[in-house]
């Protein structure tokens, strides 16, 4: 019988296979660390949706006629194609908040960085975003992706206490994958995170989400088709 597990298994593999290439010939972190964003780049294009385009670079809102303002720096911004971009040079891009669907913040090694950090930059991003938009009643995707790394039990209340209220859930980090096994989700619309350990398929599941909170129907009646196992015999604690 064919196996979807496995074949989303072997997506998941392909992170593992390319995340050293560069590495291994040049030593230079700065160009490592951009290579990873490519490589999620390159893996994301082959699943998402043609009407969204990835770029890197920054998100700028209006702060009256003739003044703007901007955020920090954002590894990948998912775009919505149909609105319109202010400047675009290959995959560097400066976009108004609108047409923006989702926003990741790519890491080596999350045991390597500070946590906090990583999370206060991301929702700030998200909140800036968030703030900007018109159209409110969709959540941001706000996600961090990270090659390798661990998850402290210290992480889980840092994540926890990042969130206040239910507003702020619809744009600050809600979904992190740390290396091949570990994902963590909040729920939707609340401050609930669950963390899951589940064997070389905590990437794929990042992205699935990814792709149905771009997208709610996105799935139609063949949910199954890309959440092959079911990630809730691999629950290990809410936070």
């Amino acid at each position: 019988m064919q196996s979807l597990s496995d074949y989303q298994k072997s997506i998941n593999g392909e992170f593992s296979l390319l995340q050293n290439r560069v590495r291994s010939l040049v030593k230079h972190m700065a160009e490592d660390g951009r290579y990873k964003e490519v490589i999620l780049s390159n893996i994301l294009k082959m699943y998402i949706p043609q009407s969204v385009t990835i770029y890197t670079g920054f998100c700028v809102r209006s702060a009256g006629r003739g003044q703007h303002e901007q955020s920090t720096q954002i590894d990948l911004m998912l775009y919505d194609s149909d609105y319109p971009v202010l400047f675009k040079e290959g995959n560097f891009a400066i976009v108004p908040p609108e047409g923006i669907l989702g926003i990741i913040e790519v890491k080596t090694d999350m045991d390597n960085i500070n946590f906090e950090d990583v999370i206060a930059k991301a929702n700030e991003n998200g909140g800036f975003i968030y703030e900007g938009k018109k159209n409110i009643s969709n959540v941001l995707f706000n996600g961090v992706f990270s090659y390798d790394g661990s998850f402290k039990k210290i992480y889980g209340s840092r994540l926890k206490d990042s969130i206040s209220n239910d507003e702020e859930a619809k744009y600050k980090v809600g979904h992190i994958a740390i290396g091949k096994d570990i994902f963590i989700r909040r729920e939707k619309y609340n401050k609930v995170f669950r963390h899951y350990q589940i064997a070389d398929l905590a990437f794929v599941f990042f992205i699935s989400n990814l792709i149905e909170t771009m997208s709610p129907n996105a799935y139609g009646n063949e949910e199954m088709l890309w959440y092959s196992d079911d990630k809730e015999p691999n629950y290990i604690n809410s936070y």
